[in-house]
């Protein structure tokens, strides 16, 4: 560790994670949707998530938040 300031690794760790996204599923009547996503920034960086869509006339909306970590 070279003592820098925490903005300057944050940032650092930011420009540099990985973003993974998974299928996105419907159900039959394609109402609702379930999809999975991570964001990886290092060893003790990021966060995983499970989301539930619902489609509304104005377009899908977060129902619900899964699991998921956050380090």
């Amino acid at each position: 560790m070279s003592g820098g300031p925490v903005d300057d690794a944050v940032k650092d760790a930011f420009a540099h994670g990985l973003v993974r996204l998974g299928e996105i599923r419907f159900d039959k009547s394609h109402t609702h949707a379930v999809v999975f996503f991570s964001f990886v920034c290092g060893n003790l960086c990021g966060n995983v998530n499970a989301e539930i869509l619902t489609r509304t006339k104005s377009g899908w909306k977060l129902q619900k938040r899964c699991g998921g970590w956050v380090s």
